[in-house]
């Protein structure tokens, strides 16, 4: 049975005595060692060190690879809630996991019986009076651990040790400095065909660096004379990661939660130092009534690059999300890989926002992972199934348990011995507590938190709504790390230090709101299809980027340089014995923060009558708003015309009446497209010579708005107004803007129901209902996508899904029927660039019969893919509003695959500001 060791500090820093002298009360520090043992996984055996501790401390090569790969960096461009699997995002909506998120740092202070049942196996080896700040003080911890019999154990097996910053830093000097004395050349990677003689299969991290077609010979032997201290694998618990994530966040984004704070609840004032539960409270708070607003303020900002819009999406859909589920939903639903990628992401954020040690400890954490991987498969593999025995949760939960059996007067000795008893009746405490202790319940009601989530969405919807009426107000001044930004409408007056902007403004090159392509090598003068990466808000023009690319290469430069450089660093710490480097201690709450909610914030939750029909309408009204906003303008498309980013507010006065002059110039009155490299007359309302009978024919999107002169009506006898784009050779129709899934019942409202809609057309499809679209037969084809957008929706609402509940997936949609719509999925994967879809496309048409597919493309929008075997021909079926239009229908031979790929590629980019680049597609057939 697996064994994980805890050693952590516990301190009593308040004494209540009557001051008889002018010296202060003195604090207690006591040293706490626990054992927390695992009786249902198998222990892993002590083999030769080398192969579970990098001889290095850190491979610099592979933890670059690790965190700036191809495959890492395409997943960086997308911010987190994006990209975020349907099981993470459903936990947002569910009561019981929110409630878990809430008291996640809660612990166990009033001694429930769900905390003392998780107390089980935990075993105190000692409570001492002694300091953890130096590598000293754990030297004279781990000789208190070697007195007992786990030295014996150490001689067997492997002990994983979890532990906040300090712990496993000064850990990890103590077992490298032994590992150096005793260190062994690192063993050979053989062939394939070679044997594994501690575990026949190969594992390897979840990234493409590492190689998986290897296998290493790891010596099982272990030498009598091998220290039992370097069976200890010293690594950063996985609470201390959310719980100073969290609070970075929370402390650099200060200014815009304390205003939204104090909007919730008017009565209120934040304390300075929020302890940890209410921290967590007021950014699930903040990121549920985003999740309100979030289809609707992304549809109509796709194409913004705003500084200050840029940073308030980077919080609330990058940083937010990342931080409240890491731990409480990815890692106890013992999720590796997707805990692997979050512990990335969350390095890349500590990154950004220059968090000290914690930029580092993930780094160490993703270099061990990774080298186990290469080396270890069996301590991989252990990782890999069982999460939990690397949680440094029970120390902390031991230390709530004495705090609450103990007085701020008690002397050290008195510490020790309540602590002992504590641990003594732990077992006669749970069998009374099981049968007579009610359990915890949260402190506001689910109903209040719902309502104050709405009331985040107002706030939210507000601010965002002034940075649509004055963009560009952004101002950056000084360089280096004296840069300073004012973003007016997140945090008034008040300057900002950089760090608190997207990643892309890490970089050498930052994102420039002013330009449609960031590539300093960028040579386009006139229109190009351009695209924006959310998760650094750098653009590019796809012109600009390689086919093979679908990341951002100025971001990946910064992470290479800055995952080396930190690199460096931390293995200079870790080896150097002598170092004098401070850490930091966990986070402590200030005093200034009552233990419980106050009497005004109850009130303020509790007064509010609003019932569950009025929140859907608050909802629907606060994004119908959103919907009803111009939306801000997208970079100019002569960049030559742009000048430099101003460095103060006079200057950059002018420059925004010079661009909004550059802006309206290259545009048509009358469609609103750019115009295409002519020179703007003096008449203004001269129509854009790329315009015939209004219809837009440039290539930089696919389509632009009908004419109203001559609406589309289904059933009509009219004639049927379409475009023959000649750049893609693609015949296209762009509906009226009543045949659209959020309107099609004559309410404009969002819809998040595209999958559904999706599925059912394909179900239509293959049943022979919905025919591939001509010119003779569109009226009908559009009559049949009709019934399909109707019934979609009103099969959605069945599902009782809030307002705001993400995409569905494929799957998901077709468990929502006992039948399962009469399809199953037959293949589904995720598509890297353009040319995987193209590839894909191509592998359909061969089928011997006719074919659906459910094409998902970034942010969230689903569209069905239909394939005639007979015609060869493949249609499009678009389901969301274009501009002021409805739905969209395309259609090409099997011979313009490229094209029609293209197009696609186009399409998101021009209406969503996204690309095929991490898509998603299923293929469909009948059960």
């Amino acid at each position: 049975m697996a064994t994980c060791p805890l050693i952590d500090d516990f301190t009593s820093i308040h004494t209540r005595r009557r001051p008889t002298t002018d010296k202060l009360s003195q604090s207690k520090s006591m040293c706490t060692i626990i054992i927390k043992v695992f009786k249902n996984i198998k222990a892993i055996p002590a083999c030769l060190p080398s192969t579970y501790h990098c001889l290095q401390a850190i491979d610099i090569d592979a933890c670059i690879k690790t965190v700036s790969g191809a495959s890492t960096m395409h997943k960086l461009t997308f911010t987190y809630s994006s990209i975020m699997p349907s099981w993470i995002r459903a936990s947002f909506f569910n009561a019981e996991l929110e409630r878990h998120r809430l008291a996640a740092h809660e612990y166990c202070e009033r001694e429930t019986v769900q905390s003392m049942r998780q107390m089980k196996d935990v075993n105190l080896v000692d409570f001492l009076q002694l300091t953890l700040k130096s590598k000293n003080d754990f030297e004279a911890a781990f000789d208190i651990v070697l007195s007992t019999k786990l030295a014996d154990y150490l001689k067997l097996y492997l002990l994983p040790q979890p532990g906040d910053w300090p712990a496993q830093f000064y850990s990890r000097q103590i077992v490298y400095e032994t590992l150096l004395k005793f260190s062994q050349p690192v063993p050979t990677c053989l062939s394939s065909s070679a044997t594994n003689s501690c575990n026949e299969h190969t594992y390897a991290v979840p990234h493409c660096s590492v190689p998986t077609t290897q296998q290493c010979t790891i010596n099982t032997s272990v030498s009598p004379n091998q220290p039992a201290i370097l069976s200890v694998v010293p690594c950063i618990g996985p609470l201390h990661v959310p719980l100073n994530a969290q609070e970075t966040v929370f402390k650099d984004f200060r200014g815009f939660f304390a205003d939204v704070y104090c909007k919730l609840f008017p009565r209120c004032q934040l304390a300075r130092s929020p302890k940890p539960w209410r921290i967590s409270l007021i950014l699930e708070l903040v990121y549920g009534g985003w999740l309100f607003i979030r289809d609707a303020v992304k549809n109509k900002f796709s194409v913004c690059k705003d500084i200050e819009y840029r940073t308030l999406l980077n919080l609330l859909d990058n940083y937010l999300p990342l931080v409240l589920t890491i731990y409480t939903v990815t890692f106890k639903l013992n999720n590796f890989t997707e805990y692997f990628h979050g512990m990335i992401r969350i390095w890349t954020m500590f990154l950004c926002l220059e968090r000290r040690h914690y930029n580092k400890a993930p780094l160490v954490w993703l270099a061990m992972v990774t080298h186990w991987g290469m080396h270890h498969p069996g301590l991989y593999q252990m990782l890999q199934s069982n999460l939990v025995l690397f949680d440094e949760y029970p120390v902390e939960n031991a230390h709530s348990i004495i705090r609450a059996r103990t007085n701020d007067s008690d002397t050290a000795e008195q510490l020790i011995q309540k602590a002992k008893a504590s641990f003594q009746a732990k077992q006669a405490q749970t069998n009374f507590r099981e049968h007579f202790t009610p359990t915890k319940h949260l402190l506001i009601s689910q109903n209040s938190l719902s309502k104050l989530k709405a009331k985040c969405a107002k706030i939210l919807a507000d601010i965002l709504a002034e940075i649509a009426k004055h963009s560009g107000n952004a101002v950056i001044s000084g360089q280096g790390k004296n840069a300073k930004v004012n973003l007016p409408r997140l945090f008034g007056e008040e300057e900002m230090k950089t760090k608190i902007l997207p990643l892309g403004h890490c970089s050498t090159n930052p994102p420039n709101e002013r330009k449609r392509c960031d590539l300093p090598s960028c040579t386009v003068t006139g229109e190009e299809a351009w695209m924006i990466f959310e998760g650094c808000s750098h653009s590019f023009h796809l012109k600009c980027m390689s086919d093979d690319i679908n990341f951002c290469p100025l971001c990946q430069q910064f992470l290479r340089e800055k995952a080396k450089q930190l690199s460096e660093t931390a293995i200079n710490a870790i080896l150097d014995v002598k170092s004098k480097e401070s850490v930091d201690r966990p986070y402590v709450a200030s005093s200034d923060d009552n233990d419980s909610i106050t009497n005004d914030e109850e009130e303020a939750s509790d007064n509010d009558t609003t019932n569950e029909n009025n929140l859907k309408e608050l909802i629907q009204s606060i994004n119908s708003g959103i919907l009803a906003l111009s939306p801000p303008p997208p970079p100019p498309s002569i960049p030559l015309l742009v000048p430099q980013q101003p460095r103060n507010i006079q200057e950059q006065s002018t420059q925004q009446s010079h661009i909004a002059a550059v802006h309206k110039k290259p545009h048509c009155r009358k469609c609103g497209h750019p115009r295409k490299g002519h020179k703007f007359p003096k008449n203004r309302d001269v129509q854009c010579p790329h315009c015939k009978d209004g219809i837009c024919a440039s290539n930089v999107c696919p389509r632009q708005a009908q004419p109203t002169s001559h609406p589309l009506t289904v059933g009509s006898t009219g004639n049927t107004h379409y475009n023959i784009n000649p750049h893609y050779n693609v015949t296209d129709w762009l509906l009226p803007h009543q045949i659209a899934q959020s309107t099609i019942f004559g309410i404009s409202i969002g819809s998040n129901a595209c999958t559904v809609i999706a599925v059912m057309g394909a179900r239509k499809f293959l049943d022979g209902q919905l025919s591939i679209p001509t010119s003779e037969n569109v009226l009908s084809c559009i009559a049949v996508f009709a019934d399909a957008m109707r019934e979609g929706n009103m099969h959605y609402n069945t599902l009782n899904l809030p307002s705001h509940q993400p995409n569905l997936d494929v799957n998901e949609t077709l468990q929502t029927r006992d039948d399962n719509f009469g399809l199953e999925v037959t293949e589904e994967l995720g598509l890297f660039s353009p040319l995987y879809l193209e590839n894909k496309i191509i592998d359909i048409t061969h089928h011997q019969e006719n074919s659906a597919a459910v094409l998902i493309t970034p942010p969230d929008k689903s569209m069905p893919l239909f394939f005639n075997k007979s015609q060869q021909t493949i249609a499009l079926f678009e389901s969301h509003t274009h501009g002021n239009n409805g739905g969209l229908i395309a259609a090409c031979k099997y011979n313009n695959i490229h094209n029609f790929v293209s197009y696609l590629n186009d399409m998101c980019s021009c209406y969503w500001g996204s690309s095929l680049a991490g898509a998603n597609i299923a293929i469909l057939k009948r059960r």
